[in-house]
């Protein structure tokens, strides 16, 4: 399924390009061509003639009534429409705040929010303590820089407490960061990897005041890793962003 879906991503990419520059979306010798070839390579591994015809026919027919939609105006830019189908939900939300602790007995005693992870993090500048607490399906990391250096002390310093980025779980995270670089997003990391964790991050916007995260989680992966906080330190102290 993943391989046909990029196949149908590149496909809108291609009709979009076909829109821009007045091509027809039926170019008749080339689809021939194509079919052809895939009929020479299922005979070739040993398959049926008619099961890859009805294969090819059934990817031709979605191909070309995808690249029509788009052509004629009636189906959503590819990126776009990639984008909202790999945003699955709000992973955590990141709050910076002065006092840990405070901030922790505050949403455990009041507001039920339990402590599930500590960590204690530094970059070659930057360094923070951090508490991740959950509620039902709600997860909040709470940070503390832990001195006038860290970028989540001068995250403070120029903007007050308050949410400091939001973490969007997504699903194929290569085919997002491969839109997302498309649609010039203002990314501030590749993906970070780790065991069962991928992090991506963009800088913070002018727009909107907030930084985004993009997060994909595997084998059961549910809390974060040292490295990967390191590394996002590491980016933003180089860029001397916060």
């Amino acid at each position: 399924m993943r391989v046909l879906a990029e196949r149908m991503r590149v496909c809108a990419e291609i009709a979009e390009v076909k829109a821009a520059s007045g091509v027809s979306m039926m170019q008749p010798n080339r689809l021939a061509h194509v079919r052809d070839r895939m009929l020479a390579q299922g005979r070739a591994a040993g398959l049926s003639e008619s099961f890859v015809h009805q294969i090819v026919s059934v990817i031709t027919e979605e191909s070309c009534r995808l690249e029509a939609a788009i052509i004629d105006g009636d189906e959503p830019l590819a990126t776009d429409a990639t984008r909202h189908s790999q945003i699955q939900a709000i992973d955590h939300i990141a709050i910076a705040v002065e006092d840990l602790e405070t901030a922790v007995a505050e949403l455990r005693d009041h507001y039920g929010f339990e402590v599930i992870e500590r960590r204690s993090v530094e970059g070659e500048y930057s360094g923070m303590v951090s508490a991740t607490m959950r509620a039902g399906g709600a997860t909040f990391v709470v940070c503390q820089g832990t001195s006038e250096r860290s970028n989540v002390s001068q995250y403070i310093a120029h903007r007050g407490q308050g949410v400091q980025h939001v973490a969007l779980a997504v699903g194929d995270h290569t085919a997002l960061l491969t839109d997302l670089r498309v649609a010039q997003a203002d990314l501030l990391t590749g993906i970070i990897h780790a065991p069962g964790l991928d992090q991506t991050f963009t800088r913070r916007s002018t727009a909107t005041g907030l930084q985004l995260e993009f997060i994909s989680r595997t084998g059961g992966a549910t809390g974060f890793e040292d490295d990967n906080v390191r590394e996002l330190f590491e980016s933003m102290e180089r860029e001397n962003v916060w």
